[in-house]
């Protein structure tokens, strides 16, 4: 084993532990509940702050994060985590705990946090006003998060569950992730492979992924293509300076 990790780490070798199965199960299950705690934690603050005249989640996020016992990793406030192992694995625990009469209030609040991401999301919908029958939602970014296609457990199937429920048509862009979407929602949305096609006629866009080529869209860019001046940068990877002064409502968690 040893030398099998030597190979492949180099000369960057990390501690080799040896430990019993159960244990070692338990440390994957650990190290992704602590992961997941790290983000309900800063989505939490960042409800605060949105709340909090001149409060900055991101500026929040960077000062504790230079403190060594915390650690700046995973402490960017957004939509909430998903994916195929966080979700799972704190189910997971949650589950089990509760099988042993030891239910966690810890592990099933990090959920709830989790979860109501996805309220805070369409609340920010809603207070554009658009959130009627007719009207038309683009949506940036589909994956759970940028580099991969995967949309196991993503906010952005659940936002458009809602905006369906709400009689809404909805546009859909992602660089990897529109066939894997395509297989949940067959025609009932319309998929756009260009942000420009996206944004046409749109009255509001909401930012659900944090794409690089996303990150370089300027005032203009949605100016040029929407039919309303909504944006919602769930992932907070615009720059609000930029919008001042454009006509645009923009709205980011945790500001």
């Amino acid at each position: 084993l040893e030398e099998y990790c030597r190979d492949f780490h180099g000369v960057h070798l990390p501690e080799i532990m040896h430990t019993s199965i159960a244990t070692a199960e338990m440390i994957k299950y650990a190290n992704n509940a602590f992961l997941a705690t790290k983000i309900s934690f800063i989505n939490s603050i960042s409800t605060l702050c949105q709340h909090i005249p001149g409060a900055d989640v991101d500026v929040v996020a960077h000062a504790i994060g230079q403190d060594p016992r915390i650690g700046s990793q995973f402490l960017h406030a957004g939509p909430g985590f998903g994916g195929s192992c966080l979700p799972k694995d704190l189910a997971g625990l949650i589950a089990f705990s509760r099988s042993i009469g030891k239910g966690s209030n810890l592990f099933e609040a990090i959920k709830e946090v989790n979860d109501k991401q996805l309220v805070a999301v369409m609340d920010m919908i809603d207070e554009q006003g658009i959130l009627t029958k007719g009207n038309t939602v683009a949506i940036l970014g589909l994956a759970f998060k940028s580099g991969t296609d995967d949309i196991r457990e993503a906010i952005s199937v659940k936002v458009v569950k809602k905006l369906l429920e709400c009689e809404m048509n909805v546009r859909v862009h992602d660089p990897l992730a529109l066939k894997n979407f395509e297989s949940i929602f067959g025609t009932k949305i319309s998929y756009c492979t260009s942000v420009s096609d996206c944004l046409q006629g749109s009255n509001c866009c909401v930012m659900l992924t944090d794409w690089d080529e996303y990150k370089k869209l300027k005032p203009g860019d949605f100016l040029k293509q929407m039919g309303s001046c909504n944006v919602i940068d769930s992932r907070r990877i615009l720059s609000a300076k930029q919008f001042e002064g454009t006509g645009f409502k923009a709205m980011g968690i945790g500001i």
